[in-house]
């Protein structure tokens, strides 16, 4: 029997219970290479049909304006709830909501400064 692979503590992975929505979290990443992938598919084995990329670097209005264009194109829909910067899908079964000014970094709070979601049905 060949040797298990052991798991990477420099990354974290958070799967939905459909296995429809991926987020990849890379530690120690700098703050110009990639940080966070977030991806959605229509079933647990179709082909991607969304990924959003950030970097560690702080999230800001130029970022969420890029990052969300084709989300914008999709008829997604846009809200501000202070500091949180959202758009939900027309039917309202997903979303992403970004931190526009997320607190600094601590081993207690540890708050993405993006998030991702589907809504149950």
């Amino acid at each position: 029997m060949g040797e298990v692979p052991a798991w990477s503590d420099d990354t974290t992975h958070a799967i939905n219970e459909s296995q429809t929505l991926r987020i990849e979290r890379i530690h120690e990443a700098p703050a110009h290479e990639t940080a966070w992938t977030m991806a959605a598919y229509e079933t647990p084995v179709s082909d991607r049909m969304l990924v959003l990329t950030t970097t560690g670097a702080q999230v800001d209005k130029k970022i969420v304006t890029a990052s969300t264009q084709p989300l914008t194109e999709a008829g997604w829909k846009h809200t501000v709830d202070g500091r949180w910067i959202s758009r939900t899908s027309s039917a309202g079964d997903a979303g992403v909501q970004f931190d526009a000014s997320p607190p600094a970094p601590s081993p207690r709070l540890r708050t993405p400064p993006v998030r991702c979601w589907p809504t149950s049905p």
